[in-house]
């Protein structure tokens, strides 16, 4: 089970996992890639990086990658991390802001099937909004990644940077910032925020952490095609989620999507809020979203969230009812804004839900 060092918080609102895997064109050779993260808070502080050799979630129908998938080892050859300013040209031959990060005061570190890694600490300082560049090369012949990553990243070849999100990507940009607590948004591609704009920080979970401020942290735990099912068996997604003081599960869609029953879905919520409860952590439901469902799908949409909004609701901090704001007025299963909501539609989630909850502490504080 992952289990971060607790010193350190998200200090991004980007959604980062381990979705996919891919295999070098030449898995002996070093490759070397890079990602930026814009950073949530400002200040002078130690940051530390998870990574990790086990897939968070299942990609699209599972049939190449799925949740708690080990990959084979795979190796960290070196690992730089520095601050840039958006204006900054992303795919430049050399950014002189990187310095070295390392792993138990080594510059290098293999990881094993299922193992995960928390770098040493780097001393940062940022300005909210600057960027955090990652700068990895890595060598292996099956290596993590995030393939629907909403943030610029860059592969080196043919002699210089170019858009790819073949690269391995930390499950969390960690920062020793002091904070009241952490909320962690477990949920799919609609929580992580595919919907809007690349690079945009415009999707509901971003918005919110903006209106809610910067007296917690905020990790976006969501993750494309990501399923009930995944969190349910307990494994590396989870667990992440179990590092949180406060949970915000919307989740469903996908499971929808791939045939499973409502009978199937409650089942895998109840037991990924069973999870949190006995781990001490608060949560609060989101009604299933609207989507592109069919005859069927609705059918089932509409027993899971009777679920949610009557049984799961007596253990749940909330629950939230999502097709007021992002249903069609006349077939409230139907999507009003995209069956991944536009930045418009994530502006009147976020606002409907901050006038429900204008206080994050007070959702860490308070009991389930």
């Amino acid at each position: 089970m992952i289990r971060p060092d607790k010193q350190y918080t998200s200090n991004t609102l980007a959604g980062s996992a381990n979705q996919n895997w891919f295999s070098p064109e030449n898995p002996s050779a070093m490759h070397t890639g890079r990602v930026f993260y814009q950073l949530f808070a400002g200040g002078r502080y130690n940051y530390s990086f998870l990574y990790s050799n086990q897939m968070d979630t299942t990609f699209a129908d599972g049939s190449h990658s799925y949740a708690g998938r080990c990959g084979k080892p795979w190796t960290i050859h070196r690992l730089m991390a520095g601050i840039c300013s958006p204006s900054v040209d992303p795919a430049a031959d050399r950014l002189p802001q990187l310095q070295p990060v390392s792993f138990s005061g080594e510059p290098t570190k293999t990881l094993a099937a299922a193992e995960y890694v928390m770098t040493d600490p780097i001393e940062l300082t940022a300005q909210p909004g600057d960027h955090l560049c990652l700068e990895i090369t890595f060598s292996g012949t099956e290596i993590p990644c995030h393939t629907e990553l909403l943030i610029p990243c860059f592969r080196y070849q043919q002699g210089r940077f170019t858009p790819s999100t073949n690269v391995p990507v930390p499950g969390l940009v960690g920062c020793d910032r002091p904070v009241a607590g952490q909320i962690g948004f477990l949920g799919d591609s609609i929580t992580q925020g595919i919907g809007t704009p690349e690079n945009a920080y415009t999707h509901w979970v971003a918005r919110t952490a903006k209106q809610w401020g910067t007296s917690c942290a905020y990790w976006n735990l969501g993750v494309g095609y990501a399923r009930a099912t995944d969190a349910a068996q307990g494994g590396s997604w989870l667990s992440k989620a179990m590092h949180c003081d406060f949970v915000s599960v919307c989740l469903g869609v996908n499971d929808l999507r791939q045939g499973a029953t409502a009978e199937q879905i409650t089942e895998s919520l109840r037991k990924i809020t069973k999870h949190l409860r006995l781990h001490g952590v608060r949560y609060g439901l989101f009604t299933i979203p609207p989507f592109d469902y069919d005859a069927i799908m609705t059918q089932h949409w509409q027993q899971v969230n009777k679920y949610i909004r009557q049984e799961l609701s007596q253990t749940a901090v909330y629950v939230f009812d999502t097709a007021p704001v992002w249903g069609d007025p006349t077939l409230p299963s139907q999507p009003l804004y995209g069956a991944h909501p536009n930045e418009l539609g994530c502006e009147k989630l976020a606002t409907a839900f901050c006038q429900s909850y204008p206080d994050p502490i007070q959702l860490i504080k308070k009991r389930s």
